[in-house]
């Protein structure tokens, strides 16, 4: 199998989004990747896969706007195998994909995080 992504080319390993509702959030990607929380304050929380930080949620005071920030993180897998096991994982959650892409390098699902 074809590896499809070049692991020679720099990675963001660990992303910090804010959030309006940080159990509603933590709860949606604990169960859409099933991280696992690590370390929780009043207004954060860190979230782990194979004990390497992946996503740390800050609540924030205000809902950003759709013009403000990021509009998507990508979760890179090992594998398109890997890939197929998560789209099968996530039909069985009944999660909603609102997009699907082949970029050649990666194929992609989007999902609407609850921000």
């Amino acid at each position: 199998m074809i590896s499809y992504h070049n692991t020679s080319v720099p990675h963001v390993s660990s992303v910090t989004l804010g959030v309006s509702s940080l159990n509603e959030s933590s709860q949606f990607y604990q169960n859409l990747l099933g991280l696992k929380p690590t370390k929780q304050t009043e207004d954060s929380i860190v979230l782990k896969s194979n004990d390497a930080t992946v996503l740390t949620l800050k609540q924030v005071e205000h809902k950003h706007n759709r013009s403000e920030g990021v509009y998507h993180i990508a979760f890179l897998l090992p594998s398109l195998k890997d890939l197929s096991e998560w789209f099968l994982y996530q039909q069985n959650l009944s999660l909603p994909i609102s997009g699907a892409s082949d970029h050649i390098v990666s194929h992609a699902f989007y999902l609407t995080d609850p921000d």
